[in-house]
């Protein structure tokens, strides 16, 4: 998701100083005694452009930044947008803005953002199709409200937020519901009627969706629902355990999946070894869940289990299996090696796949080489 993972390769930690920066910075911006007929001005703080500036310098100190420069140069207007979006709900941009985690959730999809706008952009459906893009375990949402600001509407006709965590539509939300107020606003009635409408400020609308993904029936329901008519675009990223194998079934089994892409997160967790699990992927691939599972968890920013030079291994082990397991027999797939988390992360495997004719411009750009010449190149596997 683009969420917070108890079993995650890192556990970031925001100084206090950063975390003073972005409340003087918030509060500023948002106070509620400005006049809303301004939305650069500098009684709000910085202005747009300096926000931007400022996530920007931010973002250029990334490892990444020079081989995904593009979409970082485009993000900094991205997440303005949003904060003008919000701007008057000074609540709402706290609890959606937190520097330091928005900024890794996008540098940790920024392969996935590349790539799907290189897909869309360089698509020709004609005048009556669009995709359908369906973002699993999505938590808040944050990279389908990114791709909603940079993707042309004209091409996209609309998000699928999946998460087990939102609320169930026609009902009111729980303390324990992800809150949707920041992709709906009053447009849902349950809303406080006072804020704005924020479904209907989307480019391209978010639709949020309570699905769980272990659970047959409900995997077999949302297919019912939202796979039947395509083209489909599937993102999962950060998909903790056996949620991997099932973004990937979800490929596998539903040919209207046009194109596909996984970041996994942690690996699964002991009672599949314990059971002396199989698990199956595709027509021909399977693996013994004690060659991955592994036991552990964040506490208190405190890593319990094993060494991560021991989970590293399991982890690429994971990684490898999931990537045969997808069914390439009509579709072409990569696996590739980009380093999103450093300071001892280990999670930077990402999975291609993308259904023929395919995109020759994709994958050409995409890795900045010939097709035929892709597997020969160092951390990426190919079929």
């Amino acid at each position: 998701t683009m969420k917070d993972s108890v079993s995650s390769g890192e556990g970031p930690k925001e100084s206090e100083t950063q975390q003073q920066e972005e409340q003087l910075e918030g509060d500023a911006r948002n106070s509620d005694d400005v006049k809303k007929d301004k939305p650069s001005s500098t009684q709000y703080g910085w202005t747009d452009e300096e926000f931007e500036q400022h996530l920007h310098a931010e973002l250029k100190k990334d490892l990444i930044y020079n081989d995904y420069k593009g979409v970082f140069d485009l993000a900094p207007k991205c997440i303005s947008k949003w904060r003008q979006r919000y701007r008057g709900n000074p609540s709402l941009w706290k609890r959606i803005f937190q520097k330091q985690r928005v900024l890794k959730e996008f540098i940790e999809a920024a392969p996935i953002i590349d790539a799907v706008q290189k897909l869309v952009e360089n698509s020709d459906l004609g005048d009556s199709k669009k995709y359908t893009i369906i973002d699993l375990a999505c938590g808040r949402g944050y990279l389908s409200m990114i791709l909603s600001e940079l993707l042309p509407p004209e091409k996209v006709k609309k998000f699928v937020l999946v998460d087990k965590q939102w609320p169930m539509h026609g009902t009111d939300p729980k303390p324990s519901h992800i809150s949707w107020t920041h992709i709906y606003g009053s447009f849902k009635e349950c809303e406080d009627q006072s804020i704005p409408n924020y479904y209907e400020t989307w480019p391209i609308p978010l639709n949020t969706s309570k699905q769980d993904l272990k659970s047959a029936s409900g995997r077999r329901k949302m297919e019912q629902v939202y796979f039947q008519d395509g083209p489909i675009i599937l993102v999962a990223v950060h998909l903790c355990g056996i949620l991997s194998i099932k973004a990937v079934e979800l490929f596998n089994n539903n040919p209207s999946v046009q194109f596909f892409v996984l970041k996994p997160c942690c690996l699964p967790g002991m009672v599949h070894a314990k059971r002396h699990e199989v698990f199956q992927l595709g027509p021909t691939h399977s693996f013994d869940a004690e060659l991955v599972c592994m036991a552990g968890r964040w506490k208190k920013n405190v890593w319990r289990g094993p060494p991560r030079t021991q989970l590293k291994s399991y982890f690429e082990r994971w990684a490898e299996n999931l990537y045969l397991g997808i069914d390439d027999g009509d579709a072409r797939k990569i696996q590739k090696h980009v380093k999103v988390q450093s300071k001892g992360g280990y999670q930077n495997e990402f999975l291609f796949a993308e259904r023929l004719p395919g995109s020759e411009l994709l994958w050409k750009d995409l890795f900045c080489q010939p097709i035929e010449s892709i597997g020969e190149a160092e951390n990426i596997n190919v079929q």
